[in-house]
């Protein structure tokens, strides 16, 4: 399964007692346009030791997902509730910097990255 929505909140990074590690977050999936218009809430949760993303994955963030989809299905104040999980095997931060609400005072950016050109004879090709 594949989707693509907005983080609801910070991702939270948790260490099992087995020394596991899981990255869990939820995203909004809007369905439909105008008055039929839907937000479809998809819990998500990445394992794995590299947790690296996890800086990256704040609230507002657009984000798209892929992996294998479960239900779960719990008692609630209301009753039954069945809710969407998907375990995650790629996570792809979609959009830019300016397409979201202002960054928390903590500022998380991502690192620099260095380009480097090939060396040659000294002539440009333009």
């Amino acid at each position: 399964m594949q989707a693509c929505g907005r983080l609801g909140k910070d991702a939270e990074v948790k260490t099992l007692d087995s020394g596991k590690k899981v990255i869990n977050f939820s995203i909004a999936v809007d369905q439909g346009f105008g008055d039929n218009k839907k937000t479809l809430w998809v819990n998500c949760q990445k394992w794995g030791e590299n947790t690296n993303v996890s800086q990256f994955l704040l609230k507002g963030k657009q984000v798209a997902v892929a992996g294998e989809p479960t239900l779960r299905t719990y008692d609630g104040n209301d009753g039954k509730v069945t809710t969407l999980q998907l375990t995650c095997n790629v996570i792809t931060l979609v959009g830019n910097n300016s397409d979201t609400a202002p960054a928390p005072a903590t500022s998380r950016s991502l690192p620099a990255q260095e380009t480097v050109l090939p060396d040659t004879d000294g002539s440009l090709p333009f």
